[in-house]
C-alpha cells in the first residue's frame, strides 16, 4: 500500500514538483540566502550576548535598550534560518508525501511578506540599522513576486490536496503522521479502507475537470489496475489450532527496517540523528582512518614506534582543542537558541509583532 501510494503521487505531483524547483534554482534563492546568512553570522559572533537579549524580546514582545539597534540584524538573520529550515519540513515519508521545495517557496514569500511591513520601522530612529532587512527583501522580492512561481504552487497544492484525500482513505502515510517510513506496519482492517477508497475513487471520476485531467485519470487507472491485490483476502492457513487467516502486510517497509537499524547504529556512535551532519562536521582527514586496515600504512604512521597507543600519546592535546573549539564556532552552524526560537510555523509573525509593539 506504501509504496503503490507513493508511485501513484509521483506521477501526480512529480512533473509540477520538478518545475517548481527549476523555478527556484533559475532565481538562485538557495545560494543567495547562506551567503547572506554567513555574512550576518559573522557579525553576530563578534557579539554573542546579543542573542539572548534578541531571544528575550521575541518571547516578551519588548525590546532592550541597549541592544535595539541589534534587532533588525538578527531578525533577518533568524527569518532567513526560518526560510531555510522549510527544506527540511516533512513526516520522514520523502517525497510525495513531504514537498520540502513546495514549503521552501512558500516561506519565502510569506517571509518577504512581513519584511514589507517592518523594514521601514525604525526602532532606534536610524534607517541605516534595517540595512539587513531591505538587503533581504532586495534577495527575495523577484522570487516571491515571480507570478509564474506562484500559478506553479497553486496548480500543484490542487493536485497534492487531491493526493493526500488518498492518502486518507488508504490509512497510511497520514499527514502529520509520526510514524515515518514505518507507516503501515500495525494491522488495519481491509473492509473500512476499501470503503473509503471506493467513496474516492467515485468522488474523483464525478468531478467536472476529470475527463480533461489527464493525472486524475491516470491516478484511477493505477487504481483500477490493482485493486484485486490492493484489497486482497485474508490468506487461510491450516495450522494444529485449525484453519487461521493471515492478512498480508500492507508495506515492505517492515523488511526495510533491518537497513534502517543498521544506519541508526552508525548513529548512535556519535549521538547524532543526522549522518550527513557528522560527515560535515568531521575532521577532514578522518576519513583516514579506513587506511588502518592496510599494514604498510599503519607501519608509515607509527614511525618506528610499536603501537597505536603510543603514536597517539605524542599527539598535542591542546592543539586538538583548538580545532574542536573552531569547528565548533563554525559561521555555518545556527546558534542553539536560535535554532530553537525559529521552531515555529508562525515564527515571521513573531518578528512581525515585535516590531508593531517596539514601534
Amino acid at each position: 500500500h506504501y509504496h503503490f501510494l507513493r508511485d501513484v503521487g509521483n506521477d501526480l505531483l512529480n512533473n509540477d514538483y520538478q518545475a517548481i524547483r527549476k523555478r527556484l534554482r533559475k532565481h538562485g534563492i538557495s545560494s543567495k540566502l547562506p551567503y547572506r546568512a554567513r555574512r550576518l553570522k559573522m557579525q553576530i559572533d563578534q557579539h554573542p550576548e546579543l542573542i539572548d537579549s534578541f531571544v528575550d524580546s521575541l518571547q516578551n514582545a519588548t525590546a532592550s535598550a541597549a541592544h535595539i539597534d541589534s534587532i533588525p540584524m538578527l531578525s533577518a538573520y533568524s527569518l532567513i534560518q526560518w526560510a531555510l529550515a522549510g527544506k527540511k519540513q516533512g513526516d520522514g515519508y520523502g517525497f510525495p508525501f513531504d514537498r520540502t521545495r513546495v514549503v521552501f517557496a512558500k516561506r519565502l514569500r510569506f517571509v518577504y511578506s512581513q519584511l514589507e511591513q517592518i523594514k521601514d520601522i525604525h526602532l532606534s530612529g536610524q534607517w541605516s540599522e534595517n540595512i539587513p532587512l531591505f538587503d533581504l527583501s532586495c534577495d527575495l522580492k523577484k522570487v516571491a513576486t515571480d507570478r509564474g512561481l506562484q500559478k506553479m504552487i497553486y496548480e500543484f497544492d490542487a493536485k497534492a490536496k487531491v493526493f493526500d484525500q488518498l492518502r486518507k482513505a488508504m490509512r497510511i502515510a497520514p499527514v502529520g503522521g509520526g510514524d515515518g517510513l514505518n507507516s503501515g506496519s500495525q494491522p488495519a482492517a481491509m473492509g473500512p479502507i476499501k470503503k473509503a477508497v471506493t467513496k474516492f475513487r467515485k468522488r474523483i471520476t464525478t468531478r467536472s475537470d476529470y475527463p480533461s485531467h489527464a493525472g486524475y485519470k491516470k491516478m484511477i487507472a493505477q487504481i483500477d489496475k490493482y485493486w484485486d491485490k490492493l484489497f486482497a483476502d485474508p490468506i487461510l492457513v491450516q495450522t494444529p489450532n485449525g484453519p487461521t487467516p493471515i492478512q498480508p502486510q500492507r508495506t515492505n517497509n517492515i523488511m526495510e527496517r533491518f537497513f534502517r537499524d543498521f544506519r541508526r547504529d552508525a548513529r548512535r556512535k556519535s549521538g547524532s540523528n543526522s549522518i550527513s551532519r557528522t560527515l560535515q562536521s568531521m575532521i577532514a582527514e578522518t576519513p583516514l582512518v579506513k587506511n588502518l586496515h592496510n599494514p604498510h600504512y599503519v607501519e608509515i604512521l607509527l614511525n618506528g614506534l610499536l603501537s597505536l597507543e603510543d603514536r597517539f600519546a605524542q599527539i598535542d592535546a591542546a592543539a586538538v582543542r583548538r580545532e574542536l573549539d573552531a569547528a565548533s564556532r563554525s559561521i555555518d552552524k545556527v546558534p542553539p537558541k536560535i535554532r530553537k526560537v525559529i521552531d515555529c510555523q508562525a515564527f515571521p509573525d513573531v518578528v512581525s509583532n515585535l516590531y508593531r509593539k517596539c514601534a
